[in-house]
């Protein structure tokens, strides 16, 4: 009795990182993803904007303001996408509280990164910005790695924000503009990616 119970606790718990894995076999993450991350590359024009003052907690809180709608943004366009595009042709669909662990670790990240990447140009120097956050976002990838289900292409991105944060510093590009020209190229690079998978995804399905 008690092995039977085992072996349905395991099943279950097979079954439940099952689901996890599934959230990323789409493309859907990779496209919501760069959508957000080309956003929050809007966060350069910021201080350029005429009406707005010239300082620093201006710009911070502008800046906060934009990763605070990318942040929420990217999970609300994740699910919308999935609804329109995956779960209304597949027939499945994967609740809200499916994965609560990774979704909290995802935001709590995500918020980090954003007051890091803000307070940084405050208090580090630009070289020094540029590593942390490259190394940061390069760690977040292999992270995402591991919680896919091992999805090489993960991998790839880790190595891709790895080249260029090490050709942002030996071109000598200053924070923020640096990040920014990251956060646009990995956007592009990710939207591409997830068409690509969704691609493989849809063949599957048919």
């Amino acid at each position: 009795m008690n092995e039977l119970n085992e072996k349905n606790l395991e099943e279950i718990k097979n079954l439940k990182e099952d689901v996890c894995k599934s959230w990323w076999r789409d493309g859907m993450f990779e496209i919501s993803f760069g959508i957000v991350m080309f956003f929050i590359g809007l966060g350069y024009f910021v201080p350029k904007i005429p009406f707005l003052p010239n300082t620093f907690l201006a710009i911070f809180s502008s800046q906060v303001i934009l990763m605070v709608i990318g942040v929420f943004g990217f999970f609300w366009l994740n699910r919308k996408f999935k609804e329109k595009y995956i779960w209304g042709k597949t027939g499945y669909s994967i609740p809200s509280n499916a994965c609560p662990k990774s979704v909290k670790i995802s935001i709590f990240a995500g918020f980090g990164f954003c007051i890091f990447a803000l307070l940084s140009r405050k208090f580090l120097s630009s070289e020094v910005t540029i590593l942390l956050t490259g190394t940061a976002i390069a760690f977040a990838y292999i992270a995402l790695f591991f919680q896919s289900g091992k999805a090489k292409r993960f991998l790839a991105f880790s190595v891709l924000t790895l080249m260029i944060t090490g050709i942002n510093v030996l071109l000598g590009l200053f924070y923020p503009q640096a990040i920014y020209l990251m956060l646009f190229i990995l956007g592009c690079a990710s939207i591409v990616s997830g068409f690509i998978v969704y691609g493989k995804f849809r063949r599957k399905e048919v």
